[in-house]
């Protein structure tokens, strides 16, 4: 019996891992569009309005700073949009984020021990979740 569950999970595996993921793009391509990944983060903590940056690294998911997702004196950030590869008035794509993410321990340590601290920095990681993709099908 547990034989045949492993065949049967081995033969799963494959269709699951055959889900739609970001294709490297080449070295070529890499060079012709270095940044076409990295995009400019706009969002509003407390009073003010920011700009940050993230890097795509799934098909509906960037990666970005902590900080730029949560303020211990402004609470968590708004008005969030993405412009992937921004350059002047290009961009290729322009996302508002369903969910945002904090690395676990970023939230209770930027409050406890201030932005600037040690044990805030090394959490200081964020993620934005898109309801539709941001990529061109690169990564």
């Amino acid at each position: 019996m547990k034989r045949l569950l492993a065949l049967i999970t081995l033969a799963v595996l494959p269709a699951l891992h055959a889900a739609d993921y970001p294709v490297p793009v080449g070295a070529a391509a890499a060079h012709i569009f270095p940044y076409s990944m990295v995009g400019q983060l706009t969002f509003a903590s407390g009073d003010g309005f920011y700009v940050g940056t993230g890097t795509v690294v799934q098909p509906r998911g960037v990666l970005t700073a902590g900080h730029n997702l949560y303020d211990p004196v402004g609470g968590w950030s708004t008005d969030l949009v993405f412009e992937r590869a921004r350059y002047d008035d290009t961009r290729l794509s322009v996302r508002v984020p369903l969910r945002i993410y904090v690395l676990a321990g970023y939230q209770v340590n930027s409050e406890l021990y201030g932005g600037d601290s040690v044990r805030t920095f090394v959490r200081d990681t964020g993620g934005l979740y898109f309801k539709n993709r941001i990529h061109a099908g690169g990564l």
